[in-house]
């Protein structure tokens, strides 16, 4: 489930494609459908850099039905909900899932959760290829500390978990239920326990994980909690995810941000993105309240000048360590037979 990561990989042919510039689309997106959330999460990187504001607000509706039309045309294979706010609590959801399903999409999410009623699972999942829930706690107080939310919410969590989980079963739904464990001093008390209502609930996978810092770092792990982790780890459907808990992707070394031609970013208003470099330098290169996709991706020369800027690599030192296709860069670098 990794973003990007393995769909270059997997897909040489688009890969050869581009590489005789020919036309292809990104194979990949990231979609940020709802700029504010119903949690805060200490950890939450994009509040970090941009806190939300009071109000909400959400992608249109009609203009992403038309942008998936044109992503699929151009080879386009898989549109991830997740940016900048909790997906399920823009109304539109359910229509473009099942859009995008019916043009072979894999559509995939990230969410906490809580919005996924009874009622939105059931109109939402027969669609979706695989939703990783946010999970930073065990019990109701080491999850309220991270999440920062009502007591009750745990409670409805499990609900809708649980609830996930039974229709997957009774319908036979291709969807993958993740759950996604942030681990640092706020929860790692509550591994066990994580792993208990997990397999009460009846999810697919439970995954431990560490998470970078904005200066770089990384939380450091007591004795303790890596015993705890590595008991996690012989649980069945359990993985625990040993190198994010050490810097070691920010020894890797690409000298120029060509993945961006195979994964991009949108965000709540339709802006088009290149990827996370946005938080420190503009990087928005359309709209598709202005512009089909298709044409900007084709024609546009704003997009053509800020990959141009993007590609170059001049900003790698400032944004290497939360790049979103290092993994990428260090495929095409190798492909190439470039230095990496």
């Amino acid at each position: 489930m990794k973003i990007g990561g393995g769909k270059l990989s997997q897909n040489p042919e688009h890969f050869e494609a581009w590489q005789q510039g020919r036309p292809v689309g990104p194979l990949t997106i990231e979609v940020g459908a709802t700029y504010g959330c119903n949690h805060d999460c200490v950890h939450c990187g994009f509040q970090q850099y941009q806190p939300y504001g009071k109000k909400r607000n959400f992608l249109e509706r009609d203009a992403f039905l038309h942008f998936l039309d044109d992503f699929r045309e151009l080879g386009g294979q898989e549109v991830y909900f997740a940016g900048n706010g909790e997906p399920l609590l823009n109304p539109h959801m359910a229509d473009w899932v099942k859009h995008g399903d019916g043009l072979g999409l894999e559509m995939a999410m990230s969410s906490n959760g809580i919005p996924l009623t009874p009622k939105n699972a059931t109109a939402i999942l027969p669609y979706m290829s695989w939703i990783r829930f946010s999970v930073n706690g065990g019990t109701v107080e080491s999850y309220t500390r991270v999440h920062k939310c009502r007591e009750k919410d745990f409670d409805i969590l499990w609900h809708n978990l649980k609830f996930a989980a039974d229709l997957k079963k009774e319908r036979d739904l291709k969807v993958n239920l993740a759950l996604q464990f942030i681990v640092y001093d706020l929860d790692w008390d509550s591994i066990k326990p994580m792993v208990e209502r997990h397999h009460e609930a009846g999810t697919d996978v439970l995954i431990f994980r560490n998470v970078g810092k904005p200066d770089g770092s990384f939380a450091e792990i007591t004795d303790a909690v890596r015993s705890s982790l590595q008991w996690a780890e012989q649980q069945a459907r359990v993985q625990v995810r040993w190198d994010t808990f050490t810097p070691a992707q920010a020894t890797a070394v690409w000298h120029q941000c060509q993945a961006v031609h195979f994964k991009t970013n949108m965000d709540d208003r339709g802006n088009l993105v290149t990827c996370n470099r946005n938080l420190i330098k503009d990087s928005v290169y359309g709209n598709i309240h202005e512009q089909r996709f298709k044409d900007i991706w084709l024609a546009s020369q704003r997009k053509q000048t800020v990959f141009e800027d993007v590609c170059s690599g001049a900003d790698i030192a400032q944004c290497r360590q939360w790049c979103q296709v290092s993994y990428d860069n260090l495929f095409i670098e190798k492909a190439l037979g470039q230095p990496v």
